[in-house]
């Protein structure tokens, strides 16, 4: 899968419309409704955006009333539930990955976007600040910060180059988080 999302990517560049995504569960603890204020303000910043959700859950229809309230229900688009195969392919059209969680570890989303050159804008939660950090990668912001969101992406966008840097840094960084590389590791541990 590396291989093949790295060929597919390395030719990405950010322009508009700028792609979105989200990938996970429909729940409020998820951070759907921030990610759905950062469309909206981006609307109102005149700057075009496609918002792809990806995943089901509970509070599925709320957020679907929430952006039909928000007047952006055309430019957002659910997805419910996909296969893997199809997460992909929103992953290779993507510029940002929108996770703006109120709890997380490391979630497996950020290594699969990182994957195909998608840079993340996450909060601080869990192990996410330490490796963006590491990797310099995206950004962190506190879930309530939407202007801030909103202008990290300006930002991107009135600098290609480094949004492209970033790209490439996350399709290299990406490798650590890959099944062989946790084997590997798994078996050192056992040698030692």
């Amino acid at each position: 899968d590396l291989e093949a999302s790295r060929k597919m990517t390395q030719d990405k560049k950010i322009s508009q419309p700028i792609k979105i995504l989200f990938v996970g569960a429909m729940i409020k603890p998820k951070g759907v409704e921030e990610t759905l204020k950062v469309a909206k303000f981006l609307e109102t910043k005149g700057i075009h955006y496609e918002l792809d959700l990806v995943g089901d859950g509970p509070d599925l229809n709320q957020f679907k009333k929430q952006a039909e309230d928000f007047g952006i229900s055309s430019k957002v688009h659910f997805h419910g539930g996909v296969s893997h195969y199809q997460v992909s392919r929103f992953y290779e059209k993507a510029h940002f990955l929108c996770l703006l969680s109120h709890t997380e570890g490391w979630p497996k989303v950020i290594s699969e976007g990182m994957a195909y050159g998608v840079v993340p804008l996450s909060t601080p939660v869990g192990s996410i600040p330490h490796y963006l950090k590491k990797f310099q990668i995206g950004r962190v912001l506190q879930a309530g910060d939407i202007q801030g969101f909103v202008q990290e992406v300006e930002n991107y966008l009135n600098d290609p180059r480094l949004w492209k840097e970033e790209s490439l840094r996350a399709l290299k960084y990406a490798e650590l988080f890959t099944y062989e590389k946790y084997l590997d590791e798994v078996r050192e541990l056992f040698n030692s």
